[in-house]
């Protein structure tokens, strides 16, 4: 019984000898990495990088579940992407009020510059939404 689950695990076409395994695979650094910058002060963690990684995560974890082959290990670590950016955002934006009450003039051109770039990626990422939502990804069919 045993036999059977692991060869049709390794000859699945998203299993080990294929592409479609590995690159999932390894793209779990960077939720491992996200996760371990948990302990990083909001102060440190970057509005592009966490926007970058959160809309990394949404627009897979779709495009994962319509592919061909399924690919589950593709779709858990996008979804892994996604939570861990949300959190860091939700962290840092957090942080943002309580720098803004006594911030110095030096500071506040900072926070502004910040909230540019969050407008700026902002919009992409809303833009990119935009054609996630309206694009029919079921005739999207990729094989090796």
């Amino acid at each position: 019984m045993a036999a059977s689950k692991l060869q049709a695990f390794l000859n699945h076409p998203a299993g080990p000898k294929t592409i479609h395994f590995w690159a999932p695979t390894f793209k779990w650094g960077i939720s491992i990495a996200n996760i371990a910058d948990f302990a990083k002060p909001p102060e440190k963690l970057s509005y592009p990088q966490q926007i970058a990684v959160t809309a990394t995560g949404l627009i897979w974890s779709r495009y994962s579940t319509v592919i061909t082959p399924k690919n589950w290990n593709l779709f858990s670590v996008n979804v892994a992407m996604a939570g861990t950016g949300i959190y860091q955002l939700s962290r840092k934006l957090r942080l943002f009020p309580r720098e803004r009450g006594d911030c110095s003039k030096r500071m506040m051109a900072m926070n502004l510059k910040i909230l540019s770039y969050l407008e700026s990626d902002v919009l992409i990422a809303i833009f990119m939404l935009n054609i996630y939502l309206n694009y029919n990804f079921s005739e999207a069919r990729f094989h090796l």
